[in-house]
Formats: structure tokens, sequence, C-alpha cells
């Protein structure tokens, strides 16, 4: 089996990023973002197929749909109340945790914030606002989301009440209804055997059968007591003609007591929930269809924004800057994913290996069952017995195990960098030679103060030679970043050793985390400078992790503070709050004491990765005895994108910082900066726009 497909998912991330701050700079120029917003709203969509396994209902209005998974699910009577023939509006998520003891309620919303972008807000409401709002949805109204307290009642899928379809195709609960008719993992049908033969509904079939070719949905048919055998063929060998049938199963008859459908209904959503390869086709296509509208939706602004703008002479120099950086950039993330991908792969070797000895050696253990029948077939809890008992084997009883793999990895990079460039014959770069006065005497005063406790003798000529070159770069990117320096550029040089820098911000950031969960110590705590030290006491903890790798602790802050604007007090303490400060510049904010963050520094917490890869995997059909070998290898694709995503994210920041200090020298040119930006943020949507096509291309036999 080919690895997890991740890079799609941390895509449409990173594009709702750069989406959102695009349009907040488009609306500050005055450029309509009409048809940029509901992209915006299909991405966050988009997003909630990356991270659960949703089966869809729906069908036309008043056909029941809504009193049906109320009856299947055991809600109450008094939730999503509707009138006849006035339905949802926008989808209702239905999922179910254990670790709750009553019913919750959620709206989740796009709302331009004060600087004109949009925030998707995720917020608390009654069961009376639900029912209230679910019909009359206001234009930001994304989903709704319904939380059942009993784990065990859908266990890890998230059923979706789709809003029932409409010949209007353009309206907003129509366009949701499309996204999750090509994103879910299986579809269910509601339909009202006396209107088959209407147009609406014909129109319906016709719809999801253009989309699901291949992989029938369930079909529940209401007031079915009303059908004779002779009409229950015909209706079947209707469907029949339209769809691959292949189990009659697939077909619910609902009578109008509906005493009979919890149980049916219950089969039919976990039968549907299973992965086919056409479910994974249909994902590609949408992604496909979602990139190409950004594409060309892109291209129209850029015709505007050239109208208004042209570049004078020193935002060519910029973009030169920015294409040199961005070809080292590449080639570093390239080199950095193989090495990643490598260090991985035998960790998982060792991993798997104890898998088959824990199996040989327990017999009598309840995993021997894994060995038995299909995963299909185990229980939620059973599931999540085999997910705890691989991620124990996948962290090693050593707790920082991992971080060492990243952080090597990321050294070996450094390194073989260093390599190169010293064997081209790349000279020094020493500013204090080129420069007199006030230039001269620049430094970074932060990494003078106690530089006896962080410097460390190394006979490694690699290292040796590294360290000069950053101490050197530094110092010219912290005169390039102050705007109040006379006009400076970056040499081709400079460039070349940005990424280097990134990937010792990471390990930073990376090391940091490790240290402060270690010590228990929350944000806020890392926030308080004296509090801070009275509980970590010293970095002695930072400086072994540390120690063996390339780059000296006190780069890695200095790397950190240039970029990211921190004053690192004393050089070395404090690069806990430098590191903290880069997270919130990166947009990961939370608390990072526990692990609970966002996007690719999540995946440095082993439950993270775990959850992301056994999610994957639920789509699978894998007989027991495969399902710990799959879970590990996707719980470490995962990680190897993510972290490669993350040091991304930090070249990312590192390039808009150049851009930043380039708009300020340039304030007296109204609107210029802006221009700019908004010219790179295309550009970048442009890439990812791209990426998706490549991923499609790479997946070529699922979307054929």
């Amino acid at each position: 089996m080919q690895r997890m497909e991740f890079l799609s998912d941390l895509t449409v991330d990173k594009m709702r990023k750069d989406l959102h701050e695009l349009i907040a700079k488009l609306h500050r120029v005055g450029i309509n973002t009409e048809k940029l917003e509901p992209i915006y709203s299909n991405l966050n969509a988009l997003s909630l197929f990356s991270d659960r396994q949703i089966v869809s209902v729906t069908g036309l209005q008043s056909v029941g749909k809504t009193y049906l998974i109320k009856r299947a699910l055991g809600l109450p009577e008094d939730l999503l109340l509707s009138e006849v023939g006035v339905g949802e509006k926008r989808p209702v998520l239905i999922s179910s945790r254990d670790d709750i003891h009553e019913m919750q309620f959620f709206s989740s919303k796009s709302i331009r914030n004060e600087s004109g972008s949009m925030d998707v807000v995720k917020s608390p409401i009654t069961k009376d606002e639900l029912n209230k709002n679910v019909q009359n949805p206001s234009s930001d109204m994304l989903w709704f989301e319904i939380v059942l307290p009993d784990g065990k009642q859908l266990g890890h899928l998230t059923l979706a009440l789709l809003p029932g379809f409409e010949r209007k195709g353009e309206s907003d609960s129509q366009r949701f209804l499309d996204l999750f008719l090509n994103c879910s993992s299986g579809m269910i049908l509601v339909l009202n055997h006396m209107r088959l033969a209407q147009r609406d509904q014909e129109l319906l079939l016709k719809k999801v059968s253009d989309i699901y070719r291949d992989k029938e949905p369930g079909f529940v048919l209401t007031h079915a007591n009303e059908l004779s055998e002779e009409n229950r063929k015909s209706l079947v060998d209707n469907l029949a003609s339209k769809f691959t049938i292949m189990n009659q199963d697939q077909i619910v008859y609902a009578d109008k007591s509906i005493e009979s459908v919890p149980g049916d209904i219950e089969r039919l959503i976990k039968q549907n929930s299973r992965f086919t390869y056409d479910s994974l086709g249909l994902h590609y296509k949408k992604l496909l269809e979602v990139g190409q509208t950004l594409s060309n939706v892109l291209s129209e602004i850029e015709s505007v924004v050239n109208a208004k703008y042209t570049a004078n002479e020193n935002a060519n120099e910029i973009r030169i800057m920015q294409r040199e950086f961005n070809k080292y950039r590449e080639q570093y993330s390239s080199d950095l994913k193989k090495d990643l991908r490598l260090a991985m792969d035998q960790h998982l070797k060792k991993c798997d290996q104890e898998v088959i000895r824990d199996l040989r050696n327990e017999e009598n253990r309840w995993y021997k069952k894994i060995s038995t029948a299909f995963k299909s077939d185990l229980t939620f809890n059973e599931k999540q017995e085999i997910l705890d008992w691989v991620k124990n084997i996948y962290s090693t009883p050593e707790p920082d195990k991992l971080n060492q793999i990243v952080l090597q990895s990321i050294d070996g990079v450094t390194k073989k960098k260093a390599r190169k460039y010293e064997k081209l014959g790349i000279k020094s770069i020493n500013s204090l030679e080129k420069h007199e006065g006030t230039d001269a005497k620049m430094s970074l005063s932060f990494m003078n103060r106690n530089s006896k406790n962080s410097d460390r003798p190394s006979g490694n000529d690699d290292e040796s030679f590294i360290n000069k070159e950053i101490v050197n770069t530094l110092k010219e990117i912290e005169s390039y970043l102050n705007p109040q320096e006379s006009y400076r550029t970056l040499t081709d040089q400079n460039l070349r050793y940005m990424p280097i820098i990134a990937g010792a911000i990471s390990q930073h950031i990376i090391t940091s985390k490790s240290v402060l969960e270690l010590n228990g110590i929350t944000e806020k705590e890392m926030n308080d400078y004296q509090t801070l030290k009275e509980k970590a006491g010293d970095v002695d903890l930072f400086k072994e992790e540390v120690n063996n790798l390339a780059i000296d602790m006190k780069h890695m802050v200095a790397g950190t503070a240039v970029f990211f604007g921190i004053d690192a007090i004393d050089g070395e303490f404090n690069s806990f709050g430098a590191a903290l400060s880069a997270l919130k510049a990166l947009g990961i904010t939370g608390s990072i004491a526990t692990g609970i963050t966002a996007g690719s520094f999540a995946a440095l917490t082993v439950a993270f990765a775990m959850k992301k890869g056994a999610e994957k995997l639920e789509r699978y059909k894998f007989e027991r005895q495969d399902y710990a070998h799959h879970v590990l290898k996707a719980a470490g694709d995962y990680q190897v994108e993510s972290i490669v995503n993350l040091v991304n994210e930090v070249m990312e920041e590192m390039e808009d910082q150049l851009v930043m200090v380039h708009q300020a020298r340039l304030q007296s040119k109204v609107n210029i900066p802006i221009y700019e930006e908004i010219a790179i943020r295309i550009g970048r949507l442009n890439n990812d726009c791209g990426k998706l096509n490549e991923v499609a291309y790479r997946n070529a036999a699922f979307i054929n």
C-alpha cells in the first residue's frame, strides 16, 4: 500500500491562512472580494474532511430526513424542530464524545474582523438558538454542530445532516450540499417513493448518480408501508438503473412509525462509512475544482491589481530577493523531507519489529485477536485499546526519542549544506569590514551576554564554519530589518543561509516545547520572566538537548530573536519566551505546555500524530493483523509532512519580515507596499493551487 497522503490537508490549511490575509489586504485597498469569500468558506469546509470521517444524509425538502435521524439517534423531540417544507439551510454535524455528560451545541461562522480578513469562529449556543438559526441562518454561517455525550453511539464518525435539494443550485445551502456530496466518505439519500417520478427527485438522483457512479449511496424510502412487493421491486429496478447497487442491504424501507429504523439506519451509516477508492477520487476532484476556481479568480484580481499598481524599481529588487530565497528554501525543504523520511522509516522498522514481538510473546493478551478478522469488526473501545498500545510502541520508553529524530534530521541537512558551501569557496560575510561608523559597531548584543556559559569548543570544521556564517548573516539581516538604517539589501550569500537559520529556529522551538512540557510550564508562566526562572531553574536541560547539534544554542536563540523581534534578555534563559513569541507569530497559540496546539506544531505530540494517522486509516478495510503496522506508518508520514510544513512556515514568516521592512522604507509612496504584499499573497496561493494539482497527478489512478 502506498504512503498516506497528507500534503493536500496541510496545503488546504495553508491556503486558508494566505487567503485570509489576501482578503484583508484587498479590502484595505478597496478591491472587491465577493468571489473569494465563498472559496474561503469552501476551504474551511474542506478542512473538516481532513479532520473527520463524515457520512452525509440528504434528500428533498420535507421527505422526513430530520425526523428519521432524530429517531435513529434517539434525539429529543424538541431538537431540530422544522416546519413542513422548511428544513435545515446549513449542514448540521452530529458527532459524539465519551468525555461529556450532556448534549452540546455549536455554531461556526466566517466573520470579517477589524482588519477586513475572515475568521472562522466556533461558539457554543443553546438548543433554542440552534432550532431558530438552523432554518434562518445569517449569511456568514458555515455549519452547526450537535455533540452527543455517548461516545459509543457514533464513535469516530460524524453524521452530516445536509440541506434539502433545491433546483436553484446557486444558493448558499446548495453550495454546501455540493461540497459535502463530493467529499463525504459515504452518502445516505432519504427518498419519498411517491415523489420518485417527480422532476425534483429525479434531478437529485441524477446529481448524486453523476458523482457516485461506482460507489452506490445508501437509500431510505419513507412511507414504505404503502408499497406492495411489486412496487418495491419496481423502485429497486429504478435505483439500480442509476446506481451500481450490489447489496440490497443498501436500501432501507421505513414506515410511518419508523419503529424498526434505528437499527437499520445505524447499520446503513456504518456500511456507508467504509472507504473506497471512489471516495478518494471524489475528494481529489473537489480539491482540484476548488484550486482551479481559486486560480481563475486570482487571475482576475491580479489584472485589477496590475491596473492600479505599477511596480517601482525597488519592487524588482525585493522580488529578486524573494525569488532567490525561495530557490534555496525549496532545496532545503526537499533535502529535509528526504532525511526525515529515512530517519522515520528506520524508527518505524524498529516499531514493527516490536509489534511482531508483542504478538508472538503475549499470546493470551487481548490484542491477539487482531490477527483473526477485519479491523472494521472491532468496537470503538477495542480500536482505542489498539491505538494506545501502538502509541506506546511509537513513542518508545525514551520520552525524547522522536524529538531527537527531528533535531538530528535538521542537523544533518545543516551539516550537508555547510560542507557544500565551504567546498564552493563561499567567502565569509563580514559586515564589520565593509562598513564603518555606526554600522561597524552594530552587533547582536544579546549574543554577547553570558556567552561563556553557551560557548562550547568544537573541533568540527563544518560546525565552526557554519556557526561563523550564521553569526555574520544574522548581523546583516538584523541591520536590513531595521527600517531606520540607510537603504540596504541582502546578498545571495545571506539568502542561502536563511533556510539553515529557519531550521535552527525550528530546532529551538521543538526543544523549548520539550523542556516546557517536562517542567509543566504554562503559557502565562512563560510570559513572566521571573516566574519562569524560578520554576525551571536554568537551561541545562535545553543545553543537553542541543549540545550535539551543529548550530550553537545561542545562535538558535539569536535567529529566533532577529526574525521574531524578541529581546532575549540574557541571550540564554529567555529562549523559552522567544520560542513562544515565534509560535504566536506563526499563528500557533494556546496551551503549548499540554501539547494542545495548532497546525504543524501539534504533530510534535505523539498522540496527535497517532490520531491523524488512525483517522486516515478508518476509511480503509484492513485485516486486523495489518492495522497496527499501517497506523504506525500513517502517523510517521503525518509527522514528516507536518515538520517540513513547520519549517516552511518559519521560512514564510522570515520572508514576510523582509517584505514588511521593504514596505516600511516605502511608506512615502502611498499604497505601493500593500500592493506588493497582495502580489506576494497571490503568488503563494497560485503555488498552493499548483501543489493540489501535483497531488492529483500523483494520485492519478484515483481521479481518471
